[in-house]
């Protein structure tokens, strides 16, 4: 007589073949999921660091600082003394809030680059920008906007995962060291969130190497538009470490400045204000 269905060890050996090709594939996922993050992260910096090139191009040489003449980089992580423009003079937008944010956001107003090429999948936390998010009244354009949000429903850390080159001085007589046409091509220009101004840093081990990426490395873009993934933070000229402005780390949005030419110092709004 057929014996029919299944008896109690070959349900427990089926479960168990399960359970162990589920221990092998998941991490491999999980592994295959991060890497895809990571080259669609490099992607999006490549395509930033190409347009900031362009910008510089457009702009006198000079790599995007927002702001104009005077403005410095204030404690609090806002930009002091400045004037941004919306689409026209008469829309300008003077001694208002504004973040090292502003600067990514020159791209997004000359139509030289998306919103979404600021979001990187692995950053918690992260929207892609719309101006409505933001302003009141909101801008009908993006071209109407100066950065990403800085009021209504949603700060600019919310919506950029990626850190700048600080090119702003401590006060509008102090120059800064801005990245221009003369600077070096291996001069690090932007990178994943500085992990001293990442707040879904809570791990003590995660603090050398950006969160998005699991602690394992950043996406770098360097001025000639080359990407690679770094493992250690340690890529400025002579080794200098691109998350501290000289030898110290930042406790704040605002703080900090390169301490000279070669002092490769990127820094990112937080999430809040």
């Amino acid at each position: 007589m057929k014996r029919k269905g299944f008896t109690l060890i070959e349900l427990l050996v089926v479960i168990a073949i399960i359970a162990m090709l589920m221990a092998i594939l998941v991490p491999a996922l999980a592994k295959a999921r991060s890497l895809a993050q990571q080259l669609l992260c490099a992607t999006n910096l490549r395509g930033i660091g190409s347009v900031m090139a362009l910008y510089a191009h457009e702009h006198e040489e000079e790599y995007p600082r927002s702001g104009g003449v005077g403005a410095y980089w204030g404690s609090n992580g806002i930009i002091g003394n400045g004037m941004f423009f919306a689409e026209d003079e008469e829309d300008a937008f003077v001694g208002g809030i504004a973040t090292i944010t502003s600067c990514f956001y020159l791209l997004v107003k000359y139509d030289l680059a998306t919103p979404k090429q600021f979001v990187c999948k692995g950053d918690d936390g992260i929207r892609v920008y719309k101006p409505t998010d933001a302003f009141m009244p909101p801008p009908k354009t993006l071209a109407r906007a100066w950065d990403f949000g800085g009021g209504r429903k949603v700060w600019p850390g919310n919506c950029v995962s990626y850190s700048y080159h600080m090119p702003f001085g401590i006060d509008a007589e102090t120059p800064g060291y801005p990245i221009s046409e003369a600077s070096r091509e291996d001069t690090p220009l932007c990178a994943d969130r500085n992990p001293n101004l990442d707040e879904n840093v809570t791990d003590p081990d995660i603090d050398d190497n950006a969160f998005a990426h699991g602690g394992n490395g950043q996406n770098v873009v360097y001025k000639d538009a080359h990407v690679n993934f770094e493992t250690e933070p340690t890529v400025g000229f002579n080794g200098d470490n691109i998350w501290a402005y000289g030898d110290k780390a930042p406790l704040n949005a605002g703080e900090g400045v390169p301490v000279d030419y070669y002092d490769s110092y990127l820094v990112n709004e937080i999430q809040h204000p």
